[in-house]
């Protein structure tokens, strides 16, 4: 008879949830760069974001 699946914990369930994506190479340069120009944009009156890498 064949052994029966054990159930997955919730704990192990939850953290991998939790992890975000795996990145390629691009993808981890770009999520780099948006964490380093995260604090140098602001939003215009439109709503879009600007950078203010000069005014800084």
């Amino acid at each position: 008879m064949a052994a029966m699946p054990q159930p997955v914990p919730k704990w192990a369930i939850a953290l991998a949830a939790a992890s975000p994506p795996r990145l390629g190479k691009r993808g981890q340069t770009l999520a780099s760069l948006n964490g380093v120009l995260k604090n140098h944009l602001r939003h215009r009156a439109d709503g879009r974001k600007v950078a203010t890498l000069a005014d800084g």
